[in-house]
């Protein structure tokens, strides 16, 4: 009976994961059916409407000229082109924005600083801020980070032409994958993401989101919707929601990339995981009673609650984290608990297709997609190491607690050559770094008990949670130690070469 409890829990938190893990099974079914359909195809753009291009920024002081040069570039007639810098900053940002905004205005560039000093709403207030002063009928955002390609708006704006189109979404590109293992597993990630979930929840007319940035907005439908809410971190979830809840279409374009750069450190790397996960909980608690009570179909509605409530999975790795020394204790006890585990070994099943949503988006999407494999189980690692940092969020979101919107640092990686950049973001040591280490080392620990007991059918699972967290925390420690600056390699990098 000692372990009773321990059972019990393990199979709660298998049997809720199992619900996610049917989800992915769907998305990867969905990916298998129509992986080889041609993307979808707009007319060749006839007339240029006025265009806004909002640059929302904080203390962007590394990324804002880069920013500036690709956004100028964009091929579109100047005079329909109304460019605001969306600026909150507390820096010199500032100051080099009207530098910069000067400097385009007597190119003849339609482009204007839009700078607050309260940061109210944050990057949802800034853009509701813009949207009052401008004519403009389509509204195109790009986060600091993001180089748009010049052909942008011509690829997206014809999709317009339907009057029921909000949104069109591109995908993200990633200019620095190969900085480091922490770039190449959020590549992973985020390549999954956009060409998996983001293409076939479009193709197969179930809810998706915006992005945040790189994408274009019909700005009577961000009317319709109620506008952005900057009361929550993931002010582009819960808007998109809303807005297809009133019957806008959204747009997904696979083959048009936008180059972005990923975060280089543990730290903003896990400072823009909170953010998503907090938000997105923010969204689905406001979400939810609409998703639920509305008229669209069983698998829409189900699709559209694992979507709100992915980050709940966060908790429950961290539960099994904890069980994973109980569990290999109960399999040494002497009891006969055979059944049991046989049972459960049915669900192990739902973490194959986390694996071969990895492997197909890096198959269908890249040449030298051999190169990128090696980089996958690291992946799952990642998302395991997650659990403490994304729990704390999934709990803070659920008991509404208000929280600042902490911006990714961006260092401006556009080098062609591979020298190295001093950047002068000091991250903090947070005091889930040091329970991520306690996680590490009590892991490490497993490994060694299941190594003496021979139990080796779970050693990979439980190698794979402790390499996370020891990656993780002593990752933030290396960091939080040096003195004044972090160090930046520039990787080589040709499309980002600016004028």
């Amino acid at each position: 009976m000692r372990f009773d409890f321990v059972l019990a829990l393990y199979a709660v938190v298998i049997m809720i994961l199992t619900m996610y893990a049917v989800h992915a099974w769907i998305m990867f079914f969905y990916y298998i059916r129509s992986r080889h359909k041609k993307p979808l195809q707009a007319k060749a753009i006839e007339k240029f409407p006025l265009v806004c291009v909002q640059l929302p920024m904080y203390n962007e002081k590394y990324v804002v000229e880069r920013l500036l040069k690709w956004v100028t570039r964009l091929d579109w007639p100047r005079n329909r082109l109304d460019i605001q810098v969306l600026d909150d900053s507390t820096d010199e940002t500032t100051e080099i924005c009207r530098r910069l905004v000067k400097y385009y205005h007597a190119q003849g560039f339609r482009i204007r600083l839009l700078h607050r000093t309260d940061r109210k709403g944050y990057k949802g207030g800034a853009l509701t801020e813009g949207l009052r002063k401008t004519r403009a009928s389509l509204v195109a955002v790009f986060d600091a980070d993001f180089l748009p390609p010049p052909d942008f708006l011509k690829r997206t704006i014809p999709y317009f032409s339907d009057r029921n189109v909000a949104v069109v979404q591109s995908r993200w590109e990633h200019i620095n994958h190969d900085y480091s293992i922490l770039t190449r597993v959020q590549a992973i990630l985020l390549d999954q993401h956009f060409t998996i979930e983001q293409q076939m929840r479009n193709r197969f007319g179930h809810f998706m989101t915006f992005n945040g940035t790189a994408g274009v907005w019909r700005k009577s439908a961000i009317e319709d919707a109620g506008g952005w809410d900057g009361n929550c971190l993931a002010e582009d979830v819960d808007l998109s929601f809303r807005a297809q809840l009133k019957g806008w279409k959204f747009v997904y374009l696979n083959d048009l990339k936008s180059p972005s750069e990923l975060p280089i450190d543990v730290a903003g790397f896990k400072s823009q995981q909170f953010r998503w996960a907090k938000g997105t909980i923010q969204a689905g608690k406001k979400l939810l009673p609409s998703i639920l009570s509305s008229k669209l179909s069983f698998l829409s509605k189900f699709e559209a609650v694992v979507h709100v409530t992915a980050h709940l999975v966060y908790p429950l790795l961290f539960m099994l984290a904890l069980l994973t020394l109980p569990l290999l204790l109960v399999r040494n006890s002497g009891v006969d608990y055979r059944s049991y585990f046989v049972f459960m070994s049915i669900f192990s099943v739902g973490a194959l297709p986390y694996f071969l949503l990895y492997f197909f988006a890096q198959k269908d999407s890249y040449p030298d997609w051999k190169s990128r494999l090696g980089a996958i189980p690291l992946v799952i690692s990642a998302v395991m190491a997650l659990c403490v940092n994304n729990s704390i969020a999934v709990i803070e979101g659920f008991l509404g607690k208000a929280s600042e919107f902490v911006r990714t640092p961006k260092y401006n990686i556009t080098a062609r050559d591979m020298a190295d950049h001093k950047r002068g973001y000091r991250a903090k040591l947070k005091p889930s770094t040091f329970v991520e280490l306690g996680l590490g080392i009590y892991l490490t620990a497993t490994v060694v008990y299941a190594l003496v007991t021979m139990q080796f059918a779970i050693l990979p699972f439980i190698v794979l949670y402790a390499f996370g967290f020891l990656y993780f925390s002593l990752s933030a420690i290396s960091t939080a130690l040096k003195k004044d600056r972090v160090s930046v390699r520039v990787p080589v990098y040709d499309r980002a070469e600016t004028p």
